[in-house]
């Protein structure tokens, strides 16, 4: 960890151990060191701490030429070399060639490399660290621990109260340059007052006049040193984005207008490490980390008109997708795809009211109302049922004509809270009460979707006890999902049976039965160990301790003997019986997570 601030002639200084014992190990072993990690974070001063008392070379990456790097004459001497700021690259007009001159370096005996840059280990480099093999240090290993912002805060004898601290802590989020801005507000503050108020904490007051100048001074950091150096494009671009917590290419396409869209975002990873990416099968998920998102909507608010920022919000409440695939690819008797040119973009929009309150950082509670508007869903022509009430059989049965007249809507309410105990114990519950329902056409009633649970309740909550042990308990309750009855007269018909495989549904009774609640209940244990270079955990999953059965709606089968062979062929009807569907087992894993 890096910080400095003067007070008076000292000098303040907080240690990022771990960090320096990797970049240590690197050093002794001459292993290529890669550093990375957001501006401000302290990588650069990091490095020149480490190499104070020894001669190397410096580069920035945004300036260096291939000549530069080339000069570096071959010798029996090893020699420093570190290449900074690696993001600026993208600048250069010859970065492949950079990247080549990077690359012959990382491979020398002669040289000991370190580089630095706000994400992790580009792509370009992937290969080759392998290969070489690389010491990576990444951003975590550089902010600021508990334990740190403390030292760091008796070094430079700013005084708190503990709510005032608590605030701090979650205000920086262990990041250097947030701590040396706070120091700076802070003494700035305390000139000219009395030596009896010095010693005293800052009053309410006072302390959110520190807070307020101490993020206006971080945002303006961000902003001249960091965003102003970006492309037209990738600014306009995370500025509004930034009004959703999270989206995916499509939504950002909705929402920005552009069709370039994964380009921007494959060199928004390249030039920092400000974004969070979630894959979810099929569908990456992108969110901001939260300071740059909030930087980002400050900039929005003032370079954008209150129309233009409506208007991206109305985009963000409109979302488009294809329908399913299997429905595309249907083919009529003629071999024609009816579907395909026939089917509109299915649309949600979206509304929410919501209200919250925070006592301090230890408590917070939140209410949201929210409804949902589904149009243009596609419409089984067979059986007048729209796709996506369909539950499980939804994208299986999609093979067949549709139309794109259903309707669709879900409304209802979410309870979040959160409170931290003690910090040592943590909660997390939120209960979820909603109505899901959809009509084939804008004169049918509504009925009950194959997801309308009617409500979801979570309860997360983690102790943490002494010796690196904690405990983690998970509770889940979701209501029971409608079904619609099987028709088992005309099911056990031999004429019908034999002519669909399977059981028929009584449509007249569409979603009218209701499945049993189900609730699961899910235990962790871990146990970390810190080693010299590397954290060595053992945890134990137990899912579903109690043994919970997930109840689904009895399968109908024939049996094949006929009850009545005596009648017409047209009145037989098999023998019929139920299998019955339920899942649910304890689940034990254990595992093992090594860092290194």
């Amino acid at each position: 960890m890096w910080e400095e601030m003067m007070q008076g002639e000292k000098i303040c200084y907080v240690k990022p151990r771990r960090a320096i014992r990797r970049l240590k190990a690197a050093d002794e072993e001459n292993i290529t060191a890669y550093i990375y990690g957001v501006s401000g974070c302290g990588k650069t001063e990091l490095v020149m701490r480490y190499l104070k008392n020894r001669k190397y070379t410096l580069f920035n990456a945004g300036l260096v030429t291939v000549e530069e790097l080339r000069e570096i004459k071959v010798s029996k001497q090893r020699k420093t070399v570190v290449i900074n700021s690696l993001h600026d690259m993208a600048m250069q007009n010859d970065t492949e060639e950079i990247r080549e001159a990077n690359i012959e370096l990382v491979a020398r005996e002669d040289v000991w490399l370190i580089l630095s840059g706000r994400c992790a280990v580009p792509p370009w480099l992937t290969a080759v660290r392998y290969r070489e093999v690389f010491y990576v240090i990444g951003e975590q290993e550089l902010l600021f621990d508990e334990d740190q912002a403390d030292q760091y805060i008796a070094m430079t004898g700013m005084i708190f109260s503990e709510e005032q601290l608590a605030k701090e802590k979650a205000y920086c989020v262990g990041m250097p340059i947030g701590w040396s801005i706070t120091n700076s507000v802070y003494w700035q503050m305390r000139m000219g007052q009395d030596e009896k108020d010095v010693t005293k904490p800052f009053s309410d007051e006072e302390y959110r006049t520190m807070v307020g100048e101490a993020l206006s001074q971080m945002w303006d950091y961000l902003e001249y040193h960091v965003y102003d150096r970006w492309e037209i494009s990738i600014q306009e671009f995370l500025m509004e984005v930034a009004i959703v917590e999270d989206f995916t290419v499509y939504m950002a396409e909705m929402i920005t207008g552009r069709n370039d869209v994964e380009s921007l975002l494959g060199r928004i990873q390249w030039i920092g490490n400000f974004m969070d990416i979630v894959r979810n099968g099929s569908e990456t998920v992108y969110k901001l980390r939260n300071q740059m998102r909030i930087s980002m909507i400050r900039r929005l608010r003032r370079k954008y008109t209150k129309e233009q920022i409506r208007k991206l919000y109305e985009n963000a409440g409109l979302y488009y997708q294809l329908p399913p695939y299997t429905a595309l690819g249907f083919k009529d008797n003629n071999g024609t795809y009816v579907n395909k040119y026939n089917l509109r973009y299915m649309k949600v929009s979206q509304e929410s009211l919501g209200i919250s309150w925070r006592k301090g950082d230890t408590f917070e509670v939140s209410v949201e109302g929210f409804y949902k508007d589904y149009d243009k869903i596609p419409l089984s022509v067979v059986d007048g049922i729209p796709l996506t009430c369909k539950g499980n059989d939804y994208g299986v049965i999609g093979n067949e004509l549709l139309t794109s007249t259903a309707q669709g809507r879900s409304y209802g309410a979410e309870i979040l809270v959160k409170w931290l105990i003690a910090k040592k114990l943590n909660l997390a519950s939120s209960f979820t009460l909603f109505k899901s329902e959809y009509r084939n056409d804008k004169e049918s009633e509504y009925i009950a979707s194959a997801w309308d649970n009617r409500y979801i309740f979570n309860l997360r909550g983690t102790y943490n006890l002494p010796r690196q042990w904690s405990v983690g308990m998970k509770v889940s309750c979701i209501g029971g999902a409608p079904y619609t009855p099987y028709d088992e007269e005309k099911s056990s018909l031999v004429s019908a049976w034999d002519a669909q495989g399977k059981a028929y549904y009584d449509y007249s009774k569409y979603n009218k039965e209701r499945l049993p609640a189900f609730a699961q209940v899910d235990l962790r244990i871990d146990k970390t160990f810190y080693l010299k270079h590397c954290m060595l955990g053992f945890y134990l999953d137990l899912q579903n301790i109690t043994v919970s059965k997930l109840k689904q709606q009895d399968v109908l089968m024939s049996t094949g003997i006929i009850e009545n062979p005596e009648a017409p062929a047209d009145s037989q009807h098999y023998k019929m019986k139920r299998l019955k569907q339920s899942s649910g087992t304890l689940l034990p894993t254990l595992g093992i997570t090594f860092e290194y």
